[in-house]
């Protein structure tokens, strides 16, 4: 698996983007892409064979539209992605796929920083989806690590303990039909 995290360096074009994430699919690999503006636009146009991971206002403002993001997420499933996976802050979040939809939501944690939680969430969705786990368990994973990163005094220093007990706090619903 392949995760492409962040801002692009300065003059690499949304098209190229685009581009790195098919030649990768296309090798068979597991494509995650958690970026922002107009590359993520651009992949949202053509996702084929890409799992997406951004927050509800990179979605949104991507997309063009204050639209539904249930609505905006069937599209980009209908263009080719393989998951759409959206995090609403303390709300949790939502992973969309071809076999079905979720809502995970977020424990309660004393927040100390939200800073790397998009980051910490999308590692433990890999992770488990790499250790063949349903998109409804990697949903739990991943935001019980986005939780457990939140209540951390520096991102990205969690521990495994703390993951596995905000996990059993995740409630997670299934979405009625996509």
């Amino acid at each position: 698996a392949v995760a492409l995290s962040s801002s692009f360096p300065p003059g690499v074009e949304p098209q190229e983007v685009v581009a790195l994430c098919r030649a990768l699919a296309n090798q068979g690999r597991i494509v995650y892409l958690d970026t922002s503006g107009a590359a993520l636009a651009a992949v949202l146009r053509a996702p084929p064979g890409i799992c997406i991971k951004v927050n509800a206002h990179e979605f949104l403002d991507a997309w063009g539209t204050d639209g539904d993001l249930l609505t905006i997420a069937r599209s980009v499933l209908d263009r080719g992605a393989v998951a759409v996976v959206i995090t609403l802050g303390a709300e949790g979040a939502l992973c969309l796929t071809p076999e079905g939809g979720w809502k995970a939501s977020a424990p309660q944690v004393e927040v100390k920083s939200s800073v790397g939680s998009g980051d910490a969430l999308l590692a433990g969705l890999a992770t488990s989806r790499l250790k063949e786990e349903s998109w409804a368990t990697a949903l739990r994973r991943g935001v019980a690590c986005g939780s457990a990163n939140a209540t951390a005094d520096q991102p990205a220093h969690f521990n495994e303990t703390l993951v596995f007990a905000l996990e059993s706090k995740v409630s997670i619903q299934r979405l009625g039909s996509l």
